[in-house]
């Protein structure tokens, strides 16, 4: 079964059209929606009948401390600490995927499930190449990252859309040592290796290759494009739009 976790913040109506499209086509699956320190969507959770938490706590997906490494490794931690938890909760106990909804993700049919059997703990959209120097800075790190091979096909994904598989995820995301060695490579190179900002989903991936894990493409996931396509990530289009009168019950601002 696929599951479906959502961290939202003050994008309402976006935020129903990403449960609208998930639900149309998984009707019974479990979701978790998260506010992250934003408005109170208690209502539109249970409009979707999803478990609600509301946090008042900000942990955002891009960290951005630009000359404070302290904070930066805090935040990144809290934020891998909030998946895990999040990923362990028991609405999840039947599901071997979770899929990362965001407020611009749309759902546009069932992935079919047969394709995930390939060993893989996360598909997801992943063009974009890890360099291959940052792979080799990893390796020296420690011994126990030599299997690595600075010549791999590295890629990196887990943003919206994206399917993670539940228990390599809680296993992987829980080893203390490869979660600081990663935020600490995260901290060291960015500007270099990552761009200035760190975005969840490189540092997560980055995390999960280190840990032996690998990533593939899901079939039909797309950034923008609608032809053909089972989930469009960057679907900015309801983004900071107002919410309609009929709708505006389903959440406090």
């Amino acid at each position: 079964m696929i599951g479906a976790y959502f961290q939202c913040f003050k994008n309402p109506l976006a935020t129903y059209k990403a449960l609208e499209s998930f639900r149309r086509h998984y009707p019974d699956a479990p979701i978790l929606l998260l506010s992250d320190n934003g408005y109170n969507y208690t209502k539109m959770a249970e409009h979707f009948n999803c478990k609600y938490i509301h946090s008042s706590v900000s942990s955002p997906y891009i960290i951005n401390y630009e000359n404070d490494d302290e904070k930066y490794r805090e935040s990144a931690h809290k934020l891998v600490q909030r998946f895990v938890s999040a990923f362990e909760d028991e609405c999840f106990i039947r599901c071997k995927y979770i899929m990362l909804l965001e407020d611009d993700v749309k759902v546009h049919m069932k992935i079919d499930e047969s394709f995930l059997e390939q060993d893989a703990d996360l598909f997801g959209n992943n063009p974009n190449m890890f360099d291959k120097n940052l792979i080799r800075e990893i390796k020296q790190m420690d011994k126990s990252y030599d299997y690595l091979n600075e010549n791999g096909d590295y890629r990196w994904s887990g943003h919206g859309g994206s399917l993670y598989k539940r228990e390599t995820f809680i296993k992987y995301f829980r080893n203390e040592k490869i979660v600081k060695d990663i935020v600490d490579a995260c901290v060291k190179f960015r500007g270099t290796y990552f761009s200035t900002n760190i975005c969840q989903d490189m540092m997560f991936s980055l995390i999960l290759i280190a840990a032996g894990g690998t990533i593939k493409r899901l079939f039909g996931h797309y950034d923008h494009s609608i032809s053909n396509c089972i989930v469009q990530h960057q679907l900015k289009y309801y983004y900071n739009q107002p919410m309609p009168k009929e709708l505006q019950h389903l959440v406090e601002m």
